[in-house]
């Protein structure tokens, strides 16, 4: 795994590349390069992060029991992430009037860092699907909360912010709800996961493995490149196909045995079998 550095090193280095590439397409500059970067030399930085190995909430039933375990409103942050796929800057800054319960339909444009709205990480707002589960809890959570600013906010407004510059605080801070939610994964016997794991991974995970269309999934989470959600593939339940199982045939059964027929025997072998057990019958009796 990288180290704290080499993450942050990598992260960089991707800023970087961005940055190039829209100076590149402005005229401004001809050519990346970060592109040019030796192999070797990228390898320092480069992720090792396998999405195959991300733990998730697999059961629907412990997803349920994960709900009903956190308290709110950390319950309906969890359960708003993991029925949509937003990202936990994402779900901390969204906002009432991106909500259109009548249309079904969530509008992703914003995210909270550092306690305060800024874009999105590709600054293309988007466009998600109300599921069915969670619209009855929005509407039970617009009706006690109001429905009138951020879906969320902190429970004591006077705490945290930055006061030493006039900032109060507007949002629940990332760690309040991941500080939540290991004590509820802990109350129901449930392994440790993050924040991301228990929302976003969780949605993801299931959406395939429901048999979701990648493409649509792909738009869903707003990922920039279709490969990112390919990640996702080997948990399709048609992953392989039909066929693939059996591409390489081999017929590996050993060969039976001769097999002799009775009727080939002109009854000797039926004579020896009755006389042995003639014999038996007799030495028990003795």
């Amino acid at each position: 795994m990288l180290s704290g550095v080499g993450l942050r090193v990598g992260h960089c280095v991707r800023q970087l590349s961005t940055l190039y590439a829209d100076i590149i397409e402005a005229g401004h500059a001809p050519s990346n390069p970060v592109a040019s970067l030796p192999r070797s030399t990228r390898r320092l930085y480069k992720s090792t992060f396998d999405v195959r190995s991300t733990p998730f909430l697999e059961r629907p039933a412990d997803i349920r029991r994960l709900y009903l375990a956190l308290p709110e409103p950390h319950n309906v942050i969890f359960i708003f992430g993991e029925q949509t796929g937003c990202r936990v800057g994402e779900i901390l800054g969204m906002h009432w009037r991106d909500i259109d319960l009548p249309g079904r339909k969530i509008h992703v444009r914003q995210q909270m860092q550092d306690g305060k709205l800024c874009p999105l990480k590709d600054r293309e707002s988007r466009i998600v699907p109300l599921q069915d589960s969670l619209t009855p809890i929005l509407e039970a959570w617009k009706l006690k909360t109001g429905g009138v600013g951020p879906l969320f906010t902190p429970a004591h407004p006077t705490r945290g912010g930055r006061p030493d510059i006039g900032r109060p605080a507007q949002f629940i801070r990332p760690c309040t709800v991941h500080k939540a939610l290991a004590a509820a994964l802990a109350a129901c016997e449930l392994p440790k996961l993050t924040l991301y794991q228990a929302t976003r991974h969780t949605f993801a995970s299931q959406w395939v493995m429901n048999g979701g269309s990648m493409e649509m999934l792909s738009k869903i989470l707003g990922h920039s490149s279709t490969s990112t959600t390919q990640h996702y593939a080997h948990l399709a339940p048609d992953f392989f196909g039909a066929k693939a199982f059996e591409m390489v045939a081999v017929d590996l059964t050993r060969p039976g045995g001769n097999v002799v027929h009775l009727a080939h025997t002109g009854g000797t072998l039926g004579q020896k079998i009755g006389r042995t057990r003639q014999d038996g019958a007799s030495g028990q009796l003795a």
